[in-house]
């Protein structure tokens, strides 16, 4: 998309309003966080086989934290100028007085900053035309409206490719750079019978654009999944082993993140306040946060802070070992940062027992559910009761009967979590929380 040397001039040019901000605040008297990020951005778009969009966007964004006297004010800014940085940092000046002080209202430990000179690499740039990009969306499109004839048309095949310059710094002098490429590439399909219709999106997401699914596997899998689902039945009201696709069973993590999160620690709302050091989960589940995984999308040295970041396990033989905490929220609870500042960095759900393939998995269900989606926002952050609308596929003798929909499944994560009986070997490393599917031994299920 962008030279290498075009990169490193764009990368200066933000470096310098960086330093021009970070240099007005404190004409101001004032101190600061600074984050500037350029994301230059390619997209096409094909719907059976006909290009539909085609663009290029090029977007600069500065988000100025500002401290003064125990007081804080955010600024967002998408049209940066040295000019409207000095404008909106004099507003500022004007705002914070009014603004209510917080004696943990304060930039980071210096000590907690990350000081190294070690690179990730997360930057892979390649040269490209739109001649090449349209045949590879093509080829999703043809595979997935040429496998069958229930395919009945397309909604739409994405290819997008990005590369992202990040600065962060700070009053102490502090400032650090990282360069990020991510490409995507997605295919979304509806197939339709005498009865129904159904769709099913399937996408990968990687740094380096080698790693990135063969197009035309992507599509056949998109067509093959979307055809699976006609002829979708409802169930009964019932209490039945269940497994989270691997597509899906990251979610039962997420709320584990929520949970931990330094605001729900400190303002007690979470129903795992009391439990750090318990176990929660069997004692062969483990979850280790890398932010150094290779190529990974959540890697990095340091968090929105700029506190280093470090690898560690988040539940160790099924126990909680840490809370995720950034600076203000840390000292609510008189503990130093720990990195997590913007949020959690590549969580691996690993076993200490051996994992099955699939296909075992199913077979060692024999009977029950497999949820392949899920919908809505169901958890009650204080009590973990958990509820969400569903739909997969109901598993007898370990082989997919039919597809069903219109479920809801319920109960208490901490129940669930004990309940985890084993995992299979289909990790999806592209997502935040990577995490295969998962068998629990009984959930509720209230269908009709």
């Amino acid at each position: 998309m962008l030279h290498f040397n075009t990169v490193e001039k764009e990368k200066n040019m933000l470096l310098h309003y960086l330093k021009f901000s970070l240099w007005y605040l404190k004409k101001k008297n004032m101190s600061g966080i600074v984050e500037i990020k350029k994301i230059n951005n390619f997209n096409l778009m094909m719907r059976n086989k006909i290009l539909e969009n085609l663009e290029y966007s090029s977007n600069i964004f500065i988000y100025i934290t500002v401290y003064h006297k125990n007081r804080k004010y955010s600024i967002s800014l998408s049209n940066v100028t040295k000019y409207t940085i000095q404008q909106s940092i004099d507003r500022a000046f004007l705002i914070i007085k009014h603004i209510e002080k917080d004696n943990d209202n304060d930039l980071p430990n210096k000590n907690l900053l990350f000081q190294g000179n070690e690179i990730l690499n997360l930057f892979f740039p390649w040269n490209f035309n739109i001649k090449k990009v349209k045949n590879l969306v093509l080829d999703v499109e043809n595979s997935a409206l040429n496998y069958n004839k229930f395919l009945i048309q397309s909604e739409g095949s994405l290819f997008n490719s990005s590369i992202i310059i990040k600065i962060l710094g700070n009053s102490y002098d502090w400032f650090k750079s990282q360069l990020f490429t991510e490409n995507y590439l997605s295919s979304c399909m509806i197939a339709s019978n005498t009865k129904n219709m159904e769709r099913h999106c399937e996408d990968f997401l990687s740094r380096d654009f080698k790693d990135l699914q063969n197009p035309t596997l992507l599509g056949l899998k998109s067509a093959h999944n979307s055809i699976l689902k006609l002829g979708s039945q409802r169930i009964k009201t019932q209490i039945t082993p269940i497994i989270f696709s691997c597509e899906v069973s990251y979610n039962l993590f997420s709320y584990l993140a929520k949970a931990l999160s330094g605001y729900a620690v400190y303002k007690k709302n979470t129903f795992l306040y009391s439990l750090l050091n318990t176990q929660i989960f069997p004692n062969w589940l483990e979850i280790l946060e890398d932010p150094f995984y290779l190529k990974g999308l959540f890697s990095t040295l340091f968090d929105q802070e700029g506190v280093k970041t470090e690898r560690r396990k988040i539940v160790k033989k099924g126990k909680i070992k840490t809370w995720l905490l950034d600076t203000y929220y840390g000292k609510k609870i008189f503990k130093n940062s720990t990195g997590h500042s913007g949020g959690i960095h590549n969580w691996f759900v690993n076993s200490r027992i051996p994992r099955l393939s699939f296909e075992n998995l199913l077979k060692k269900m024999f009977q029950g559910i497999l949820i392949t989606e899920v919908m809505g926002e169901g958890v009650n952050m204080m009590t973990g009761n958990y509820s969400q609308g569903a739909s997969g596929f109901w598993i007898e003798k370990g082989c997919i009967k039919y597809p069903i929909h219109g479920i809801t499944i319920s109960g208490n994560l901490l129940n669930l979590w004990k309940n985890i009986i084993n995992l299979s070997n289909d990790s999806k490393k592209y997502q935040k929380i990577s995490c295969a599917s998962i068998l629990l031994s009984k959930i509720q299920v209230s269908g009709i």
